[in-house]
């Protein structure tokens, strides 16, 4: 049998010890999903100015 108090001691040493690991690799996730994010609205916004840039090309007169 273990007692209340042991358990408690012991879920508070766990917590105690990975706890800062936890809270690094949550903060390490979310910079990960801030690049991630970042990265796919700059890819976004180059096809677009991509495709712009096409539509005016092919969208000119040719003819004079």
């Amino acid at each position: 049998f273990i007692s209340d108090q042991t358990v408690e001691k012991l879920t508070h040493g766990l917590i105690a010890h990975y706890l800062p690991d936890l809270q690094d690799s949550k903060q390490a996730l979310q910079e990960l999903t801030y690049v991630i994010v970042v990265s796919y609205k700059q890819s976004v916004i180059a096809c677009l100015n991509l495709v712009h840039t096409y539509v005016l090309f092919f969208s000119t007169d040719k003819t004079k």
